[in-house]
Parts: C-alpha cells; structure tokens; sequence
C-alpha cells in the first residue's frame, strides 16, 4: 500500500520531466524522462488494482478457484448513498470453473474488458454499507416493462428532464428541469451540449508558438512582473459529427452516442447517458489524440441559460470557494482546479459538473491567459471543462498524444448547496465496488460498518498507527459550527481523539455508550482517532 501511494505522488510530482521537455521534445532525454515518469503511474494503478482485489476476496471469504459463484458483494466506501445499477458480468454467472486471479484484473483502473453484463436491477447502498445480490432466484431485468423513457419527434423525456435535439444531427440543444421547468441551455450560444472545441493560436494573427500566450523572462518572473499576453488571438474549432448520433436504449438508461471529428484527433467517440434512478446526466468522452507540437486546448462546452449576476462555487484542497468573493488576491481566475466538482447558479437554477478525471474548469467563457482580477457576470455564461492543454513551456510534454478517456456528470438543482456539490462529485466517481462471493451463507443481505449523523462530511477514513483505530478526517462546509455523531455499527467506540496529520494528540473527545459527537468549527477540515473495543 505504501509502495502504491508513493508511486502516485511520484508520478503527480508537476516538475517530473526534462526542462527541455518542450524546446526539445523529441531529444532522448524528453523520453526517457516520459518513461520514468508513466511507470509510476502504472505501477500505482496496478498496485491499487491488487490492493482493491486482495481485500475485497478476502472480505468475501473467497478461496482461489472455486466451481461458480453463488452472488455478488456491493460495498459502498463513501459518505454518501450510492443509487446504481446492479450489472454483473456474464462470466460471474458461468457454472465454471472460476479464478480469483483473473477477476483481480477488473479491478484495475486502466483496464475494461468490455465484457457484456447482465443487469440485476436498481439498487441503493447507504454510506458505510454492505449489500449481497443472490444470483439463484433473482429475477434478471428483460422482462417487459413500461419505459421511463418517452421518446417523440426529436424530444427525450426521463423522469426528471425534458431534453430537446437538434433534427438533423440529433445534438442536444436543450434540458428542462422537469421539476421547476427552469431550461439548462442557451440555444443561441451555438454550441450543444458537451460541444469538444480545440484551441489554438490564429496563425493569421499571431506566431504559433508558447511564446505569444507567455513571453517567459526568468528575471521579471522573480520579481513578480506579470508576463502574460493579454491579446493572444484564439482560434477555435468545433467537433464535426462523422455520423448521425445513434440511440442506445436500456431499462434504466438511454445514451445518445455519437463519432465526431476534430484536428488534432484521430477520432472521438462522445456518450451522454440519461438515468431514470438518478438525476445526474453522464459525459463521457474517448478520444485517439495525435502528436501535436504546437499550442492547442481541448475543451467541452456547456453553454448554460442564466441571467446576469449569477455566482459560482467549487471545490478546492477540501474548502469550497466562491468564485471571486472568496479567492485571495491576485490568485488566478481565469481557470480553476476543483476536488470534485463546480457550481454556476441563480436564484432557482444551479448547475454542478462534477469532474471524477479531469480536474481544470474555465467559468463564464474561455479566458486563458487574460489574468482577469474579477470574472464578469454576464448573461448565458459558458462553462468549460478544460481537459488537456499543452501551453506551458517547460517539464511538461509538449505534444501528447494516444488513447484518452474522461467522464463529467451535470446535475440540475434548484440552489446551491455544498454540500450537494460535493456529494455529486463523489457519486461521479463510481465508489461502489463489486465484490464476487462464491458463497453468501450466513452473510447479512445488508450491513453497516460505520454511521455518522449530522452536516459535516466524511472525506477519508484511513488506518491510524496506532491498532484497532482509523483516523476519519471530517469537513464542516457549514459558516456555523455543527456537531458530527460517529458510532461503528458493528462494535463500539472505546476512545475518541482530535489529533493533527501526524497523529499527535490534541485533546480527547468524550465517549458515552460507544458513540462520540465531534464539534466542528466553521468550515473547518479535523481528524479524529478511533479506537474500537
């Protein structure tokens, strides 16, 4: 695990890379550098992948060959309660022989098999939980049902939108919140929804090189004299559809799949799924991105409908922000780097993307390199979710390339809420794991491992040093202070402690009855120790 976590902060590590990395970038060193620096990305996600599998078989009970498997395991690690549907892959249901070594390579997160699965049905988990899926005696889904979807004359409805097409190339120009009518997009802006735009220097205008957006002088840059271009000229070019988009229909989904084309590209590959048990609208993107030296951005577009005035709120090192009114100084404002997702709402109307991939986000339009001192709320801003870019002029590679894929989800609510923010987000990241169990005998159809009622959130829960604890780090995202009751389900709380990231004692936190009630301060971030009886 050690090993797994220091692989990831290596690879995470910004300056890895040669500093000629982009005056020079096919020189060996550029390469060789590449290399290192990718190895440690796979081999921490190869060492999760064994990590995640190792537990969850030996949660299961599993030996290492078996003749079949009786059902499954869903287990939800999160704070929050998890909709999902149950999709089991059609080799956990062969009366085979079966291996616990082949399925640990679904556990690794570069690799799908694309195996087909068979759908069990809509389940939801609370945060903490266990949930078992018999495979005997389970009714599988195929059976004729009244759809949650009405599809008529270029128009979608689910059950909590109402989404509009364009009729020649079936892009989608508009979502209406079925709940308060409130519409999504703005259809004059001229994009669609989740439009892929690239971006790069107008060669008419401007030299292609980094040196227009950043004319870098060492000496300048140490005594904090800005070197930005301004009045860099963009030019940018939206994604052509090589084909009709096609409509894939399930029981509990539709997705509206579509080729597109871009320079800079191979090929793309575009999926926008809409749930009937959730509300939250999925994203997804593959790409096969060429080598491309000179500057370029890839974007994806959601031109929302608002007035102007809205607001804006996201995520940051575990603090929410509002856009301008809680930024510091001079910080940037023309991009943003979020945890998990961003807001831009009004009065009756927000809309969260949640980014589980791709953390850099533009607000009100694109704005690299301008160094705004103030965002401008206008009306019918755009909201960007930046997802590559090769601007800078140094460590990092200036021309990557290969198979990409990233997923966003977008949610409607009717305000902002933080704490919603970030529960989207966490759902965008698909928490629940799918355990295999060959056998389900005297397993609990349902169990908790920890319960904690009360606004602040639980971020992490980790093992402390000490045996028998975990260290549960909590966030209050409250201007008010708010009390956080934690118990274990299965055992009871012997010792509580608020203590700092290297686990010394700050002070203890009364226990009575096995549960403890941690205050925490205004849009504070503590971590308490737990000891188990």
């Amino acid at each position: 695990k050690q090993e797994c976590k220091e692989n990831s902060l290596l690879f995470d590590e910004h300056t890895w890379g040669a500093s000629q990395s982009v005056t020079e970038s096919d020189s060996p060193e550029t390469y060789s550098q590449l290399v290192h620096k990718t190895e440690y990305a796979y081999r921490a996600a190869d060492l999760s992948g064994y990590l995640l599998s190792t537990q969850a078989e030996s949660f299961c009970g599993n030996p290492h060959q078996s003749d079949e498997l009786e059902g499954i395991v869903l287990l939800n690690p999160s704070d929050t309660a998890q909709t999902i549907e149950v999709k089991v892959p059609r080799s956990y249901l062969l009366k085979d022989r079966q291996l616990s070594s082949i399925r640990s390579k679904g556990y690794v997160p570069y690799l799908n098999s694309g195996e087909e699965c068979e759908s069990f049905g809509v389940a939801t988990l609370e945060p903490f939980s266990a949930k078992t899926v018999r495979f005997a005696g389970n009714a599988r889904e195929g059976a004729v049902k009244e759809s949650a979807f009405h599809w008529e004359n270029s128009v979608l409805e689910t059950p909590y939108y109402v989404v509009k097409l364009d009729k020649e190339n079936r892009k989608i120009i508009q979502i209406t919140d079925k709940k308060n009518g409130r519409d999504l997009l703005d259809e004059n802006s001229g994009y669609a929804l989740f439009e892929p735009v690239r971006e790069s220097i107008d060669a008419e205008q401007d030299d292609t090189t980094r040196e227009t957006l950043f004319p870098r002088n060492v000496d300048l840059g140490n005594r904090s004299i800005s070197q930005w271009n301004h009045e860099w000229h963009a030019k940018r070019l939206k994604a052509e559809q090589s084909s009709q988009t096609e409509i894939h229909k399930e029981e509990h989904q539709i997705t509206f799949m579509s080729q597109l084309l871009l320079p800079g590209m191979k090929r793309m590959e575009q999926k926008i799924t809409f749930y009937s048990y959730r509300k939250a609208i999925r994203m997804e993107i593959v790409f096969w991105k060429e080598p491309v030296y000179e500057p370029e951005s890839i974007y994806f577009v959601v031109p929302l409908k608002m007035g102007s005035g809205w607001k804006c709120g996201y995520d940051t090192a575990g603090e929410t922000v509002l856009l301008d009114e809680e930024q510091m100084g001079a910080v940037c404002r023309d991009w943003l780097t979020v945890d998990t997702g961003v807001s831009v709402y009004e009065d009756g109307c927000c809309a969260t993307l949640s980014c589980p991939d791709a953390p850099m986000v533009q607000v009100g339009g694109f704005r690299f390199g301008k160094e705004s001192h103030k965002v401008e709320r206008e009306e019918n801003p755009l909201l960007l979710a930046w997802a590559l870019n090769n601007y800078w002029n140094t460590n990092f590679l200036a021309n990557p390339s290969g198979r990409m894929e990233l997923a966003y989800e977008l949610t409607m609510h009717e305000n902002f809420d933080a704490k919603t923010m970030r529960e989207d987000g966490v759902s965008a990241q698909q928490p629940t794991v799918v355990c295999a169990a060959v056998s389900l005998a005297g397993r609990q159809p349902e169990r908790k491992f920890l319960t904690a009622e009360g606004k602040p959130s639980i971020l992490h829960i980790y093992p402390a040093k000490q045996d028998s604890a975990v260290n549960v780090a909590v966030k209050n995202l409250e201007h008010t202070e708010e009390v956080l009751q934690i118990a274990f389900s299965e055992g009871k709380v012997l010792r509580a402690e608020l203590v700092t990231p290297q686990e010394n004692v700050i002070k203890e936190i009364e226990v009575e009855n096995g549960l403890t009630k941690v205050c925490v301060p205004p849009r504070r971030l503590v971590i308490v120790r737990l000891t188990k009886e």
